[in-house]
């Protein structure tokens, strides 16, 4: 009963209010859900990009090193192996690199 009594009481101040007040408040409601929207789902959308893009570009720094190590890992290779983990410090993306030599173990931090 308090609560259809309180709808009673919205309802006419509703009347009460001109026009051009309510749709000056609808506008701002619009423009302030707008700017809300805004603010929450764009940054969690570039956030999301970048990561992605950090993602490949690791993916894609992992397979030159895979491609270009591969052969001299495989026939133990020291010095091929130390040319292109060379090439490697050249790359502003790759911190640091990881190799020890007596088991050929291979780290590269991108």
């Amino acid at each position: 009963s308090n609560y259809i009594l309180k709808y009673k009481m919205f309802k006419k101040s509703l009347k009460n209010i001109s026009k051009r007040k309510l749709l000056v408040m609808l506008f701002t409601t619009l423009i302030l859900s707008n700017s809300i929207f805004i603010f929450i789902y764009f940054p969690y959308i570039f956030k999301a990009e970048a990561l992605r893009s950090h993602i490949n570009r690791a993916q894609t720094i992992a397979d030159m090193a895979s491609v270009n190590i591969g052969s001299a890992l495989y026939f133990e290779d020291e010095k091929s192996i130390e040319e292109t983990l060379q090439s490697f410090n050249n790359n502003r993306d790759v911190i640091n690199r990881v190799h020890i030599k007596p088991s050929i173990i291979l780290y590269i931090n991108v």
